[in-house]
């Protein structure tokens, strides 16, 4: 099969929708073998490769995926989170559960919750993957624990590891330290937003008892990477609260593009907030330089917890040890809790998941994975 290239018209729909509704452009040549390109609506080609082994259901036709990427964007506003998700089987059955969810979809009221005062929380947690992990997460948090954070940071990754999951929770909490969590899937634009939603909401039942707070947006599904639409953010905060009554929901608002327009230049903020969250997390402003009672401004009136980064960003590729890294971030923790936010959450690093030194030897945000001693750069 030659290679397709769809072309988008309007600029505003999802890539294989263009078979059903606009037509199909043109062919490449041979040079990608039997991949289909798909141009974005940025200049870029987003390539899926059809020999891939399960990455698109060979029993499906195109005329079935233009289908169903035409009732998918009638639902879901962020096209380019949509394109990133493989067309596995899978994931076209659990696109399909979502459809029925968003479609079923009524606002129910979700009653806000008490925020607590004085959080100075350090991100983050990840399930450690043998004993040397857990070890060097231990001794992070042990720590921070003595730099007078009392708080920590959960990522849920894996859905299918959702045991390991609890029980990192709960060894965390042993140590004295309250645990927000937040879900994130794999890496960057390569993880999944859209799980299969019957594992996810089995996933939130189980987690939540364990859990103070639970951030809607960080990671794979910040508002950066995935915009959320209220039928997807009710459905999680619905779980979580069948899970915990009590626990505390926390809207994202970020400083940067989202879908919207996708360049490195545009900067303007965006949100992935429900009218049953009772606080704010603004992410990309824990930097020197920006103003706390302008940002936190931004929140619409909603207490607001501050994500702290260090003096700029991937400032862990210049010469700066540890110790003024942190005296840096502590700084600014202090100038936003002046300004009036609830609290803060201090990331381990630079905030970037993976952080690469000038010689591009790395640092891991999580903190099972890197050393507070080993957090330097040069």
């Amino acid at each position: 099969m030659k290679n397709i290239l769809l072309t988008l018209f309007g600029g505003l729909v999802c890539a294989l929708c263009a078979a059903v509704d606009f037509g199909i452009s043109g062919t490449l040549p041979g040079s990608f073998g039997n991949d289909i390109v798909i141009p974005d609506n940025y200049g870029s080609r987003i390539v899926i490769p059809e020999s891939t082994a399960g990455l698109i259901d060979p029993a499906a036709s195109m005329a079935d995926t233009a289908q169903l990427y035409s009732e998918l964007r009638l639902h879901m506003r962020d096209t380019d989170n949509l394109l990133w998700h493989a067309l596995t089987p899978y994931q076209r059955a659990n696109f399909k559960k979502w459809l029925a969810i968003y479609k079923k979809y009524k606002p129910a009221e979700i009653k806000a919750a008490e925020v607590p005062a004085g959080i100075r929380m350090i991100a983050q947690a990840e399930v450690p993957t043998n004993d040397t992990e857990r070890q060097i997460l231990q001794k992070n948090l042990a720590f921070y624990k003595s730099k007078g954070y009392n708080s920590v940071l959960f990522r849920l990754d894996d859905l299918n590891k959702i045991a390991q999951a609890v029980e990192t929770v709960r060894m965390i909490r042993s140590m004295g330290l309250a645990v927000w969590g937040y879900y994130s899937n794999g890496h960057y634009i390569h993880g999944i937003s859209f799980p299969d939603p019957d594992l996810l909401r089995n996933a939130l039942l189980r987690i939540a008892p364990e859990l103070s707070g639970w951030i809607l947006g960080r990671g794979r599904t910040s508002v950066h990477l995935f915009t959320q639409d209220p039928a997807y953010m009710q459905y999680v905060c619905r779980a979580l609260r069948a899970g915990n009554p009590e626990i505390l929901l926390v809207g994202e608002l970020y400083y940067g593009y989202n879908y919207v327009r996708r360049h490195d230049t545009a900067l303007y903020w965006t949100y992935n907030d429900h009218p049953g969250t009772s606080a704010i997390v603004i992410h990309n402003r824990g930097f020197l330089g920006a103003d706390p009672r302008t940002v936190i401004s931004k929140a619409g009136g909603k207490p607001v917890f501050a994500v702290i980064a260090g003096p700029k960003k991937e400032y862990l590729r210049t010469r700066i040890t540890f110790e003024k890294q942190l005296k840096i971030k502590q700084k600014l923790e202090k100038a936003y809790i002046t300004a009036g936010a609830a609290g803060t959450i201090t990331e381990h690093t630079d905030g970037n998941e993976i952080s690469r030194r000038s010689d591009r030897s790395r640092i891991n945000n999580n903190l099972s994975r890197t050393m507070y001693s080993e957090v330097y750069g040069y």
